[in-house]
């Protein structure tokens, strides 16, 4: 037989008070059944992802790698967010400085610079973030001169509606 229970506990009633606000006024004790019923929860697979977010930034064979040196390269033109990850190195000789970028069009996102202070200096510096790309835009990455250079991996993590993708070749068995 089934029973149902009131329940009169304040610290359950300001939880659903805080996650459901439409129900702030609603001033009846919370009921409970000794009747069990199962829960399923859909949500990963409604959302169509069933992999956790930090798997799904797995390295993988779709990983796009570049080397700039001494140059401007449009990297990614897709739209979408991208993990990129890598290294910046700056040698600075003989009081000539150095900068390398990663841009989004023409605003830098990611800066690395070494200033000319009359001898050889070297600086490196890793980064991995993740960047939103919107439609008829670029990621470019940038050395300005031959004594700089970014050693660069990205991937697409997720489309233009955050979608995501799951690593090159990975299905659910």
């Amino acid at each position: 037989m089934t029973q149902i229970v009131n329940i009169t506990s304040e610290s359950l009633q300001a939880t659903i008070r805080q996650l459901l606000p439409s129900q702030q006024g609603f001033s009846t004790d919370l009921q409970a059944t000794n009747l069990i019923q199962p829960i399923i929860d859909l949500t990963p697979t409604a959302e169509g992802s069933r992999l956790p977010t930090h798997l799904q930034t797995a390295l993988s064979t779709a990983t796009g790698n570049s080397q700039v040196l001494n140059t401007n390269t449009t990297i990614v033109s897709t739209p979408g967010f991208y993990r990129l990850y890598g290294n910046s190195v700056a040698h600075s000789t003989s009081g000539t400085g150095v900068t390398n970028y990663i841009l989004i069009d023409s605003a830098p996102v990611f800066s690395h610079s070494i200033l000319g202070v009359g001898s050889d200096t070297v600086s490196t510096m890793p980064f991995d973030f993740v960047l939103f790309l919107r439609p008829n835009e670029n990621i470019i990455v940038s050395s300005g001169n031959a004594n700089g250079i970014v050693s660069i991996s990205y991937e697409q993590i997720a489309d233009l509606y955050g979608n995501t993708n799951n690593p090159a070749g990975f299905t659910f068995e």
